[in-house]
């Protein structure tokens, strides 16, 4: 596991039946719903210095994984601008969203190399 995955993993819960919180298994984070909470649970806070911390792991990861994270998060993007109904928390990001799909595709495509 990358230290990343090990930062989520280690701050990530969900909710169970009940609507307590409940620690993650390391195995949720190997599916798509699980990995998607993990990561809505790590930027659940007020703290940037975790999430400064990541993505500069990130950034100096292999190019092939920061490619395929660049291509993850483009179809948040996209997701995001998709959004019809927002309010003032999530405003901001839909329009940016929306913003970001009118880039011509051809100049967001992002290859598998």
């Amino acid at each position: 596991m990358t230290p990343i995955m090990k930062n989520i993993s280690s701050v990530c819960s969900r909710l169970s039946n009940d609507g307590c919180l409940m620690p993650m298994e390391k195995n949720e984070l190997k599916t798509g719903a699980g990995f998607g909470r993990a990561i809505s649970s790590f930027v659940n806070n007020m703290d940037d210095d975790p999430q400064i911390e990541a993505a500069q792991i990130m950034a100096r990861d292999h190019r092939t994984l920061q490619q395929n994270t660049m291509r993850f998060f483009m179809m948040f993007v996209a997701e995001m601008a998709l959004q019809e109904h927002t309010d003032a928390r999530n405003d901001a990001s839909v329009r940016l969203a929306k913003k970001i799909m009118e880039i011509p595709e051809r100049d967001r495509a992002l290859p598998y190399i």
